[in-house]
């Protein structure tokens, strides 16, 4: 049962209807939402989770002493959390501080569910072979959106783990992100041969020093399923360099010819090395680009002999130092006034300290 606690009872954990807010331009609804507080132990977050009423988030919030969700089992000795999505849910966890919250060794499985919103939060200390999302056998159906989020060490972001029946997602969202430094042989992407996203898009987010990754985005293209359509756009790439088929790698079957459309617009990628777009069955035509901006990415740029491969035929290169302001100290503000006028990149990217 969720009790409604007073605003100003110091407890881990609140529940709140939504109401109506008008903004300057435009009128907007916050959620009815169950508030959690930092210093929660892995019992209470997932208690807190499957007891969410219809129609309600979690609210993440800190407390005084702490931005940081560090999660604990019963002995108080850190430990990960995996929480499991399953018989028909969804699930939004998400946190309204402009500064996103910070949270410890958290991932997802996904059976059977219905739908996963995450936005405004920091990961930090993900396990050595972690999948942030992993796609377990039931599938999955609904939407799918990361907002506003900041993710460390990491293997595959979104992962399909051999979904067992055929099965279709309307929407996969990667919006307004920061990823780095994803740990060897992993994806962003990895959707399996039995499940079919209609649509993906990859918008405004930041990649760098992902230099070990498999390939960034790879789906198998065939009759029974693929990734539809894809949207590509004001993203920056910095050190992202796969040592498998290339960033995005278009695997395939004996049965492939299925339509699959990749709109690659308005990316600043810097840094890529020889790291090619791939498709095992040499289709190619899907991809088109538009006004993306290059240093130092010459396998994105150049055409190949392989009817497989795919480049820009129309890149933008841009000279003179980094595009970002700082990226040793990952400060990828853009700082290159032609890429600003231009509009490419993420020009969203705060800096999360």
């Amino acid at each position: 049962m969720v009790i409604q606690r007073n605003w100003y009872q110091k407890t881990l954990l609140r529940t709140h209807n939504g109401e109506d807010c008008q903004g300057r331009t435009t009128f907007t609804t916050f959620p009815n939402y169950v508030e959690l507080f930092a210093g929660a132990k892995s019992s209470e977050v997932k208690d807190a989770i499957d007891n969410l009423p219809e129609g309600y988030a979690l609210l993440l919030s800190p407390t005084e002493e702490s931005n940081a969700f560090i999660f604990k089992n019963a002995e108080e000795t850190q430990t990960s959390f995996t929480y499991t999505l399953d018989n028909g849910r969804s699930l939004r966890i998400f946190a309204r501080n402009t500064k996103p919250v910070e949270v410890q060794w958290m991932m997802f499985k996904l059976d059977n569910a219905a739908g996963l919103t995450l936005e405004n939060i920091k990961f930090v200390g993900q396990q050595a072979a972690g999948d942030f999302v992993q796609i377990q056998g039931g599938g999955i159906t609904g939407e799918y959106k990361f907002i506003n989020l900041e993710v460390e060490k990491y293997k595959n972001f979104f992962y399909d783990n051999k979904t067992a029946t055929a099965m279709t997602a309307n929407l996969l969202q990667v919006k307004n992100c920061f990823f780095h430094d994803a740990i060897s042989g992993g994806c962003l992407m990895d959707v399996r041969k039995l499940l079919t996203i209609s649509k993906v898009e990859v918008l405004q987010n930041t990649f760098a020093n992902m230099t070990t990754v498999a390939n960034f985005v790879r789906f198998d293209y065939n009759t029974k399923a693929t990734v539809e359509n894809m949207l590509i756009e004001n993203n920056s790439f910095y050190n992202v360099k796969t040592t498998g088929k290339g960033i995005t790698y278009i695997r395939s079957n004996a049965a492939g010819d299925k339509a699959f459309k990749c709109d690659i617009n308005n990316n600043i990628f810097e840094g890529l090395g020889k790291d090619i777009y791939y498709s095992q069955d040499a289709k190619t035509d899907g991809l088109a680009f538009s006004n993306n901006y290059y240093k130092n990415a010459d396998g994105l740029t150049t055409a190949f002999a392989l009817g497989q491969t795919a480049y820009d035929p129309s890149p933008n290169a841009y000279t003179g130092t980094s595009a970002f302001k700082n990226p040793s100290k990952n400060d990828f503000t853009i700082s290159n006034s032609t890429l600003v006028n231009a509009g490419v990149g993420n020009t969203d990217f705060v800096v999360k300290e």
